[in-house]
């Protein structure tokens, strides 16, 4: 009884491990960017802008590739 606890324990300890482990890999995926490109873009965000409208002009300017992913960064930083 004790072994088959262990590996149902196990198991569940190593589902959640993968989904963190998937979640902090789109995460920083999604908020990297385009890494390889050094071009400078300039971008002009209106006062009184919200997060969710700023997130979607850099991810029209090809800066970030989701919106969430920045909102969330916004909110941790």
């Amino acid at each position: 009884m004790k072994k088959k606890l262990m590996i149902i324990l196990a198991i569940i300890l190593l589902l959640i491990v993968m989904v963190v482990a998937g979640g902090v890999i789109w995460y920083n995926n999604a908020i990297g960017g385009n890494k390889d490109n050094n071009e400078q873009i300039v971008m002009e965000i209106e006062n009184g802008s919200t997060m969710t409208t700023v997130g979607a002009l850099l991810r029209e300017k090809g800066i970030i590739s989701s919106e969430e992913a920045f909102k969330i960064y916004s909110k941790l930083n």
